[in-house]
């Protein structure tokens, strides 16, 4: 059967309007998905500026002497370097974690909506339902760009923070069906996220027993959602809605959800690691 793809170039927290024709929503909702769309564009802008600020301060303006140039670049990449090592033990630990135990796929909810079409000066009505969803491949984190570490004196805290994401992820519904002018297809639809970021924070207490603690982790976005969906037939015309309310549902309970299982993975594997081999 032939399958019909669309592509939506959207972020989670979408400001095109698509997130209010889904019947998932509701205010708190709505509010949660803009903070959080809100909070990462202000993120973006701040480090934009804050790097132009930086291109134009150079550290041979900075530091004049270039013994001392020499040293802080490479105690910046030694920094960084052991920062990452540990971001990448991290998730390889919980990758495996994920596998062994078999938590790479999550459940999600049912699609259950109604459309409709004109057809010569009448309105049809119809119903679609999409069933046995799920979110797939959640082994897959991993780093996405340099890690950053940072020491508060007042508490005796390491902070260990940056983006990740993963590699592929996936959600699709194993059954659909439609019922529009006596006509009830069916079939099954796949969607794959193109992009997308997570924001992790780890918080490290060096001790003779350390202290280690998850301070934040949050999907910071994920776009370009390619749909397909098998077995339509004469009801073609219905892909492009059909990805708003996938989109919807995506946006509306699963990246909430999605939060929740990896902080849950992440959290659980946390003592795992030996901090001691990279901040003793």
């Amino acid at each position: 059967m032939r399958r019909k793809s669309e592509t939506l170039m959207t972020r989670f927290a979408d400001v095109d309007g698509n997130f209010i024709t889904t019947p998932y929503q509701n205010g708190d909702q709505i509010a949660e998905k803009l903070n959080r769309q809100l909070k990462y564009l202000l993120n973006q802008i701040l480090k934009t500026n804050f790097d132009q600020v930086l291109s134009e301060l150079s550290i041979d303006r900075l530091i004049g002497d270039s013994r001392l140039r020499t040293d802080y670049n490479e105690h910046v990449k030694q920094v960084r370097a052991v920062a990452n090592s540990y971001v990448d033990e991290l998730l390889s630990t919980v990758h495996d974690y994920v596998e062994v135990n078999h938590y790479e796929e999550i459940s999600i909810p049912t699609i259950d909506a109604g459309f409709s079409k004109k057809i010569l000066f009448i309105t049809w009505h119809g119903e679609f339902k999409a069933e046995n969803g799920h979110v797939r491949n959640l082994a897959t984190l991993q780093r996405t760009a340099d890690i950053s570490m940072e020491y508060d004196e007042a508490s005796g805290g390491l902070y260990v923070f940056g983006s990740i994401g993963l590699s592929e992820l996936q959600l699709g519904y194993d059954n659909w069906s439609a019922k529009f002018m006596n006509v009830g297809p069916s079939g099954s639809l796949s969607a794959k996220v193109g992009q997308n970021s997570i924001f992790l924070k780890v918080g490290i207490i060096i001790s003779a027993s350390p202290t280690i603690s998850l301070q934040d982790l949050h999907i910071e976005y994920a776009k370009d959602i390619k749909l397909e969906v098998g077995g339509l037939g004469i009801l073609d015309f219905l892909v492009s809605t059909v990805a708003t309310w996938v989109v919807g549902m995506f946006n509306s309970q699963i990246v909430g959800e999605l939060d929740g299982v990896l902080n849950s993975y992440i959290v659980s594997m946390l003592s795992n690691v030996d901090v001691g081999k990279y901040f003793g």
